[in-house]
């Protein structure tokens, strides 16, 4: 798989069969422990996942600071772009496109990740430069700030997505498992353009990538439905009761995100190196550590990016502990049943972490994470130190067993 597919040239699902003989792969006790959650995931649809929100579009031809204020606006990470006909209207949602008219062509997906890549090739000679390390900040927020205008206004068009496919609308129909097992969670080499109109210093690491969302369209190329491993973990919580044993297992009995090199920076690194580093690794958010104890006190997600005014973009500059003191009140603040959080705001940040401990259940990270809107809940030890991290992508492969295939 190449550039991403447009609608029209997604693939269909073929029939699918479950098969869990290969138990080598994983311990028995979860194997007989998922079986509920896989047959919930086997008797209910893609489309009962969905969330009722319309499906945000974005536009060839917007610049990269239209189309961050549009994504914050809305509070996501990514939306599909669509390369309107000459003289024709930019519209906000999907539905919005006029029936009677052919539905633009959708070049694939672009999202914060991918908005971050642009700017950061905009920006490769600052990255490096001496002054961050040796304290000349604002000597680069000043250059930062004179370059805000060009960055700002480069297009859309040039910006290669990553987490996003599409599929025909009959995967609506399919079960919840095929879709994870089969698109989820399967690596994608996925791109906006074909990859001669992209430019090759915005091209992205050189990795497949999991799918984090899929964009259903119809007969027609219309886009219909949006569906995110964040909205199938939603489904789960609603479906709790179905879930199980396993929603009582522990984090450390089911070694979910554990042992995992929990990626984290200190917080007097600039902001600027250190989304260079998450973006380079392929990573949407490192963990903050104090210097001296390696405490873990804060979160840099690329989400922050999207209350980051372009002519404020020298903030960027600034030690990562400043810079999310800046950003506090962006994001929802986070409970933890247990763990270091017990519900106060971190001084070093200005955040409340979401944070479970290895005696968590599966049940506790499911509702920190859904019920207040993050991606990455940490596993914190009684030191106070990171020992992993738990996204979407390992709750689904966890209960879908996708190790087995």
């Amino acid at each position: 798989q190449g550039a991403a597919r447009a609608p029209g040239e997604g693939r269909r699902l073929q029939p699918f069969v479950l098969d869990v003989s290969a138990s080598a792969w994983c311990g028995a006790s979860i194997m007989e422990g998922s079986q509920q959650a896989r047959e919930l995931l086997g008797k209910h649809h893609l489309q009962e996942a969905a969330g009722p929100r319309r499906v945000l579009v974005l536009h060839h031809d917007m610049g990269l600071e239209e189309g961050l204020k549009v994504l914050a606006e809305h509070k996501i990470l990514s939306a599909p772009v669509l390369r309107r006909p000459a003289g024709t209207q930019k519209i906000q949602f999907a539905d919005d496109w006029p029936e009677d008219q052919p539905f633009p062509h959708v070049i694939g997906f672009a999202g914060v990740f991918d908005i971050l890549g642009a700017i950061l090739q905009e920006l490769e000679d600052i990255v490096g430069a001496e002054d961050l390390e040796k304290g000349g900040i604002l000597r680069v927020m000043r250059e930062l700030e004179k370059r805000a205008p060009s960055i700002a206004a480069k297009e859309l068009v040039h910006v290669r997505g990553t987490d996003g496919d599409f599929v025909f609308q009959e995967a609506a129909g399919k079960p919840l498992l095929q879709t994870i097992v089969r698109s989820f969670l399967v690596p994608h080499d996925v791109g906006t353009v074909p990859e001669e109109k992209v430019l090759p210093s915005l091209r992205t690491p050189d990795k497949s990538w999991k799918v984090h969302r899929l964009a259903l369209y119809d007969e027609a190329g219309r886009l219909t439905t949006i569906v995110s491993q964040t909205d199938v973990v939603r489904f789960l919580l609603q479906h709790a009761a179905e879930l199980g044993e396993i929603k009582d297992k522990t984090v450390e009995e089911l070694r979910l995100g554990m042992p995992k090199n929990v990626f984290v920076i200190s917080g007097d690194t600039s902001t600027l190196v250190a989304f260079d580093k998450m973006y380079k690794m392929g990573l949407t958010a490192a963990g903050v550590v104090e210097k001296k104890s390696g405490i873990l006190v804060g979160n840099l997600s690329v989400a922050d990016l999207r209350s980051t005014e372009f002519d404020q973009i020298g903030k960027l500059a600034v030690p990562v502990s400043e810079y999310l003191l800046l950003q506090k009140g962006v994001r929802r603040a986070s409970r933890a049943e247990s763990g270091l959080n017990k519900g106060n705001r971190n001084s070093f940040t200005g955040q409340v972490l979401a944070t479970c401990s290895p005696d968590s259940t599966l049940l506790d990270v499911i509702e920190s994470m859904v019920l207040h809107c993050v991606h990455h809940v940490y596993i914190v030890g009684n030191a106070g130190v990171a020992v992993g991290v738990v996204s979407p992508s390992d709750i689904l492969d966890l209960l879908s067993l996708r190790t087995l295939w």
